[in-house]
């Protein structure tokens, strides 16, 4: 069987297909197991309780049922 032209392109496009998916299997298995440098910061509970508070503003603000037209800030923490 002769594919002539399109035979090659073919392969060609295959070749690369497998190259590509070979060298991104390698990169991700080679950045999976590397160390992970992330820690929470601290936080109390009073952290949790103005996180609330200001949850509950967004929805009084969305509903029509506040005054106050300040900027709510949401932080990290």
């Amino acid at each position: 069987m002769r594919l002539g032209c399109v035979g090659c392109l073919l392969f060609i496009l295959i070749a690369l297909i497998l190259g590509i998916a070979v060298a991104g299997v390698l990169f991700f298995s080679a950045n999976i197991f590397g160390d992970l440098d992330i820690q929470a910061p601290p936080f109390t509970s009073s952290d949790g309780f103005r996180a609330q508070q200001k949850l509950y503003e967004i929805i009084l603000r969305a509903g029509g049922r506040s005054s106050r037209r300040d900027p709510i800030i949401l932080t990290e923490r």
